[in-house]
């Protein structure tokens, strides 16, 4: 789950601007390597597990965090400049 609080924060920070924009990358591979623990029914896995927390497990935190880092990844990668170079 610290993997996607910190991809949070560093893809929130960039789309916000209070970080340069090479956190993106940091953050989107943060955010990947919570992606590889998401199993097929959509759950991240391997967090700390409800309700007590005391092993892995899912929980509804982590799931939160999941989609506040996607949702955060999507406004980071829209906030970038587009290139303008000229087509040859």
């Amino acid at each position: 789950m610290t993997a996607q609080m910190l991809a949070y924060a560093a893809l929130t920070g960039v789309a916000d601007g209070w970080l340069p924009a090479s956190y993106l990358d940091t953050g989107a591979d943060l955010l990947a390597a919570a992606d590889r623990r998401v199993d097929r029914y959509g759950r991240v896995t391997g967090v700390s597990g409800s309700p007590d927390f005391a092993g892995p497990g899912t929980s509804s935190e982590a799931q939160a965090f999941h989609l506040l880092a996607h949702a955060a990844l999507a406004r980071a990668r829209a906030a970038q400049p587009r290139s303008t170079s000229p087509r040859t």
